[in-house]
């Protein structure tokens, strides 16, 4: 059995090296309260894919699992 799938964000790499978050509006954020919370595996493996498609070229996209902080709660 699998384990249930867990929140996750969808991060990438801003040229001068720090953190950006994908938003619901499709926006690249360096403020990580603006992600889009990533809920359901499916809909999170078609945001990567778009996120892989808004990242300029060469540019890491992945899922990150959301950590529960006074920011998220």
């Amino acid at each position: 059995m699998t384990a249930p799938f867990k929140p996750h964000l969808l991060a990438a790499q801003s040229s001068d090296g720090q953190a950006v978050w994908l938003t619901v509006d499709d926006r690249w954020s360096n403020d990580r309260r603006e992600a889009e919370i990533l809920e359901e595996e499916a809909h999170a493996t078609i945001r990567l894919i778009d996120g892989r498609m808004l990242s300029r070229q060469g540019q890491s996209v992945r899922l990150v699992e959301l950590e529960v902080s006074a920011d998220f709660a």
